[in-house]
Parts: structure tokens; sequence; C-alpha cells
């Protein structure tokens, strides 16, 4: 069962109630949640009940107003200590997907305290989309993923695996890439839970993005198989896989540079930022230039 602590700070009562009904409806879909207006009594130990809570939990709900913002990067209050607390854990293992930043109530730019800001966040904003959301979160806390089966391994009969490995590696290094299909888009990266698609069937790619002010963005590996950042000289017709850095989940990327994504089908998508453009909290654009690789040639 996921057990999740929820972080917020007492911004209105309005607000109060958005996070106590919140909570509730989390408890009503299966999730355990350790929440203040739940279990703190009059007379609590607060900042006993912080570390418990979080020390017993396995994800940490941080619903990030412009006052938790606040509060959190000066340090203030019950918000600040939670975040000393929390930045502890992360620093012990930042591998995990522990924390997830929730949007509420928060008008500026900036959507996430600093300690906060190279994670992925989900928005609440638009109450009218609230049940798609809502679904997408706790798919997440119930581990429930959209990865494929996994398929056979091609060499599993074959007598010379070392050989054909060999030879494939060979073939990936020297020869250039055939294009399935290309183009240029533009979409609001904030909509539809900041995932937008390329690609149908087995040249599908789920590419995820959040915000990160200025002349940059976030890309997220977490609907594809892996993701590498390449500088703005990177180009495709001479694709050297072992030159590109793909262990990481959180890819900052900048106007001019590029996104490789893997998809589970072994498929490659090459996007190259072409112009960033804050509108408002709710849209802001993304142009890119894409190519999608079908095969090595």
């Amino acid at each position: 069962m996921s057990k999740v602590f929820i972080s917020y700070s007492h911004d209105s009562e309005t607000h109060k109630k958005w996070v106590f009904e919140f909570a509730s409806k989390l408890r009503a879909n299966g999730v355990d949640v350790i929440f203040d207006q739940f279990e703190a009594r009059l007379g609590s130990d607060l900042p006993l009940f912080i570390e418990q809570g979080l020390s017993q939990s396995n994800r940490v709900l941080c619903v990030c107003s412009d006052r938790y913002n606040e509060k959190a990067n000066s340090g203030l209050s019950g918000v600040g200590y939670e975040k000393r607390v929390i930045c502890s854990d992360l620093l012990k293992d930042s591998s995990t997907a522990w924390v997830i930043p929730i949007i509420r109530n928060c008008t500026s730019e900036t959507k996430v305290p600093r300690f906060l800001s190279s994670l992925k966040y989900i928005t609440f904003e638009d109450d009218a989309t609230f049940p798609k959301t809502f679904y997408e979160l706790i798919r997440d806390l119930h581990d429930q993923t959209n990865l494929p089966p996994l398929g056979k391994n091609p060499f599993e009969h074959s007598p010379d695996v070392v050989g054909k490995v060999d030879e494939l590696n060979q073939i990936s290094r020297s020869l250039s890439v055939s294009v399935q299909s290309e183009g240029r888009t533009r979409f609001n990266y904030i909509s539809n839970s900041n995932v937008y698609s390329f690609g149908t069937g087995i040249y599908e790619f789920r590419t995820n993005w959040s915000s990160r002010g200025g002349d940059s963005v976030y890309a997220y590996s977490d609907g594809v198989k892996s993701i590498a950042w390449a500088p703005p000289s990177f180009k495709i017709d001479s694709i050297v896989l072992d030159d590109l850095d793909f262990s990481s989940r959180t890819r900052p990327v900048k106007i001019g540079e590029s996104i490789i994504w893997i998809n589970s089908n072994g498929k490659i998508l090459v996007t190259k930022i072409l112009g960033i453009t804050h509108e408002n909290e709710q849209v802001q654009w993304l142009d890119l230039e894409y190519k999608i690789v079908e095969k090595f040639a």
C-alpha cells in the first residue's frame, strides 16, 4: 500500500480546505495519507509528527503554493522544518522519485521552491482537469506504469551471441540513420500533465517536460526508456549512442540544444529546442524540431 506524507502551508481557510479534500480523496482511492488535519491533535509535538510522518511514508506530496515556496526558500515555520528533513533524505538517495511537487495556488513563474527545482511536478491549478490529473497521480502512487511487456531475447538460441553483439555495435557506431518522420511542432508543455506524444505504435514517444525558467526547460525519461542531452553542434545523420550520456532521469535543455529519446522498442527521437515562450502560468509554449529514427541504414 502506498503511504504518503502531505507537506503544505496554511495559506488560507480555502487552501486548507482544498488540501483536506485532496487528502480525503487520496484515502478514498487506497492511498494511506499522513496529514496534520487528520492526525495532529491539539498539544501535539509538531516537529515529532513531521519527523515520524516523513520516516513512515514511502512518498511525499509537497503542495507548492506561493506561500509554501516562500516559506521553504526562507526556511520559515513548519514548512522550513519539513524542507530540512526532506533535503536530508533526498541527499541520501537522490535516485528515487520520493517527493512529488503538487502545484496549487502558485501564481509565480517559478512553480516550486529551490530545493525541489530539479523534480518533475504535477499541476492541480485547473479544477476542470482535476479528475484526469488526479487519475495520473494515483496511478503513479500505486506503481501502475505504461511499461510494455518485455520481449524475448533475439540471441537466446544463437550459438554466437558475443559475435552478433559485436557486429551490431560496429554497425551502430559506423553507419548513418534512416529518418521515419520529421517536422516542427509547437505545444503547451504545461497542459496534459506535461506530456506530449510523438509518433504512433512502435515509434511512439511520450515526452515529459517541465519549466526551468528563462531559455531552458527540463526533460524527463518517465515515458520512455532513456534520454540524453546533446549540444547545438549535434548532427542527427551521424548518431553515435556511445558518445551520449543516458544515465540521468532528468536533463535541463536550452534553446538550440537537443534531447535524444529512446523508447522501449529501441527507436530514437531527436528533439531540438527552437523556442520557449512563457505566456502565463497555464500556457507555456515549446517550439521543437524533431526527427524519429526508424533504423540504422
